[in-house]
């Protein structure tokens, strides 16, 4: 019997090897069918060289999609006057990021792109197509145009051959326009595939016929494509049902071409789907909710628990859990876990900011030395406009602890949010200094406009006046009409009133400065009734506090933000000062640029060390 081949294209991330087609191959193992997963997104990294590849797949703009851009020539022909338009929205791009136009400069672009003929035909040659009966894509974010390519290809050559799409790029309308916009796709896959794609190929390894919606969640390719109708496919109630991801192609991949030390690989686990903060109140830009409806599943912690022990013993210890958000009753269960049996993994998780200290404790006593925290922005303005559920004070708390407990926090800056007031970024511009001794933000972006956000499903309700695809859509899909194109579409450019060049150069300029000050310091140091503080924020003068007594208590009170009023429920305080007293020292540190207030509650920056 003839096998399934799962196949990941560029671009993707090289270090992080594709979960859904790991968790598929698990699936197909167990029913006992043969199946490989072929890394074309590795292949191709090592051919352009890694740090070519890293710059394509992770530094621009995803909403740029040069990665499509890169495989639209030889999937849709060549079209000069795209290109050209292209290319100077690609120059436009690199003209914001002087840093990495050094290093493979627009020409390298432009040469690595003229060679996706030979790498699609060496794809299809260097490997026995023939032993296999179906295909499968995984296309998520900039790997589209990839897949179609080669599918395209692998369809003329091997006619015989089932080519199935599934992936983020096959959610709602997009689903629709892919199959009938491209003849060589014979099904595609929407939704959650655990349970359809595995049926799926029973079904066709069976040579039966696969009639519409005989199998949920499975677009067919009917010869009339003028009714498309499929079963929504259920989505999975019990997380501990899913089976565990086999990566071992990929790591065959890497020890075949001795590039086994090359890179940190960190593997992709899934300890749950969908977002219970968005649940509540979903996040106005956020894209990734597909159906804000669906039930926030999570798997036990045994099931977790033993999942990193088994995956850490076969590949190796380093996960980025694939999570939206980390289920919140894991700092009571997982993470103690983890810290008790020493399993010595190293974990970055995406979670929700709003932690304790004690909470940030765990985290790093159970291995996870990076987190996501959903921080955005550090206007407490803007913070509720969109959603957040946190504020000013709880975000750069957390920066603060993560700092203080040696975890790494990877945060994003968005601006230029409908509704924002502007006049907030002169405040976070002030502010910025005062943080230079915690983890800058990783990236910035203005806000993107995501086909399942908010801002999309209403943009009336958000200010915006009209919502278009983004224009590079009519770069890269210049075959298709306007229809096609607003129905393929996960980007989107919105009119609006947007006031962020008032003062995106100002930002921008702070947040690079922060960036480049790894070398400052704000700690405190507790002795008895006294503290010292040592700060190197300003490169002209290194300065050192000293206070002790009620200052020295009410500054390490502090390190979790304080009213007035709650210190002085303190014994310590109340009995030692009245309400003017604590407002008058509270106000020096402010003025000393070692704490700050929001709010009425006042926050200390230092680091206790």
């Amino acid at each position: 019997m003839k096998g399934v081949a799962l196949i990941s294209m560029p671009f993707g991330a090289h270090r992080i090897p594709k979960l859904s087609l790991a968790l598929l191959k698990g699936y197909l193992k167990r029913d006992t069918v043969r199946c490989d997963i072929h890394q074309f997104d590795l292949e191709l990294a090592f051919r352009i060289g890694l740090d070519n590849y890293e710059i394509i797949a992770e530094n621009f703009n995803p909403a740029v999609l040069i990665g499509d851009w890169f495989f639209a020539k030889e999937l849709f022909g060549s079209s000069p006057e795209a290109d050209r338009e292209y290319v100077n929205l690609l120059l436009s791009e690199i003209s914001k990021k002087k840093d990495i136009v050094a290093l493979p400069g627009i020409l390298k672009l432009l040469e690595v792109r003229d060679e996706m003929s030979n790498f699609l035909r060496d794809c299809l040659d260097s490997i026995d197509w023939s032993k296999y009966s179906i295909a499968g894509f995984g296309s998520s974010s900039q790997q589209n145009c990839a897949c179609l390519a080669l599918a395209k290809l692998l369809k003329k050559s091997y006619p015989h051959i089932k080519i199935v799409f599934g992936g983020a790029n096959c959610s709602g309308i997009m689903a629709e326009v892919m199959i009938r916009s491209f003849p060589f796709i014979d099904f595609v896959c929407q939704g959650e595939g655990d349970i359809s794609f595995p049926l799926l190929v029973k079904n066709l390894l069976q040579k039966k016929q696969i009639k519409p919606n005989s199998i949920p969640g499975i677009l067919c390719s009917p010869e009339n494509k003028s009714e498309l109708c499929y079963q929504k496919v259920p989505p999975l109630s019990d997380m501990d049902m899913l089976t565990y991801p086999d990566f071992s192609d990929y790591f065959s991949y890497l020890k075949r071409n001795a590039v086994s030390d090359t890179f940190e690989v960190q593997i992709p686990l899934e300890t749950s789907r969908g977002c219970w903060w968005g649940q509540i109140k979903p996040c106005t830009f956020c894209g990734h909710c597909l159906n804000p409806d669906m039930a926030f599943r999570s798997k036990t912690p045994e099931r977790v628990f033993e999942e990193i022990n088994y995956l850490s013993k076969k590949y190796v210890n380093v996960f980025n859990m694939a999570d939206d958000i980390m289920d919140y009753k894991y700092y009571d269960t997982v993470l103690p876990q983890l810290a008790k049996e020493k399993t010595n993994v190293s974990i970055l998780w995406e979670l929700k900011v709003n932690i304790t200290k004690e909470q940030m404790a765990i985290l790093s006593n159970a291995g996870v030395h990076r987190i996501q925290p959903g921080i955005e922005s550090l206007g407490d303005q803007t913070l509720k406009l969109i959603n957040k559920g946190t504020t000013l004070l709880v975000n750069i708390s957390t920066l603060k602890w993560a700092k203080e407990f040696d975890v790494q926090a990877h945060w994003n800056i968005i601006y230029g949010f409908p509704g924002e007031d502007y006049l907030e970024y002169e405040k976070v511009i002030k502010l910025i200094p005062l943080l230079y001794h915690l983890n800058p933000p990783f990236g910035y972006s203005h806000v993107r406009f995501e086909r399942f956000s908010s801002y999309v499903k209403d943009p009336a309700y958000f200010g915006i006046k009209s919502l278009k695809p983004s224009k590079v859509y009519n770069y890269i899909y210049h075959r298709f009409g306007r229809d096609d194109i607003n129905n393929i579409a996960f980007y989107f450019d919105a009119e609006y009133e947007d006031h962020s060049k008032k003062y995106e150069e100002s930002l921008l300029k702070a947040i690079e400065k922060w960036k480049s000050r790894t070398d400052a310091v704000l700690d405190v140091y507790s002795y008895d009734n006294l503290i010292k503080i040592v700060d190197t924020r300003d490169l002209k003068e290194k300065r050192e506090f000293s206070f002790e007594g009620l200052r020295s208590q009410i500054y390490l009170l502090c390190d979790d933000a304080k009213s007035v009023s709650s210190l002085l429920n303190v014994p310590e305080i109340n009995q030692n000062a009245g309400e003017e007293e604590v407002k008058v020292i509270l106000e020096d540190f402010v003025k000393e640029g070692v704490m700050i207030e929001s709010k009425g509650r006042y926050l200390s920056l230092a680091v206790m060390r």
